[in-house]
């Protein structure tokens, strides 16, 4: 069996070579300036970009209950906004809790 030898090293190479948890894989790198709106690329220019980050971030901000007084009132939709720890259902503004 001439072969045999060969498929050992074979088999010993693709094992070091495809380690799932090896040292020197790196996570690719993410936005640094832009942020939430890095998914709009370079369109709609930097200005719109600049204003609708702003909106963003203040929508998926979680806010300050009126009601029980603790930081878990998010945005369901436009203009309604709900409790994660009273279960209070509120319309309020569009973008922002008010």
């Amino acid at each position: 069996m001439p072969n045999a030898p060969h498929t050992k090293t074979r088999l010993r190479t693709t094992a070091i070579l495809f380690r799932p948890f090896s040292s020197s894989v790196v996570m690719a790198k993410r936005t640094k300036k832009v942020g939430i709106v890095g998914k709009y690329g370079t369109r709609y220019g930097a200005s719109l970009r600049k204003m609708v980050k702003k909106i963003e971030i203040s929508q998926h901000a979680k806010y300050t209950c009126s009601f029980c007084g603790k930081t878990k009132m998010k945005r369901k939709a436009v203009g309604i906004w709900s409790c994660g720890s009273c279960m209070k259902i509120v319309a309020g503004g569009a973008w922002t809790y008010k």
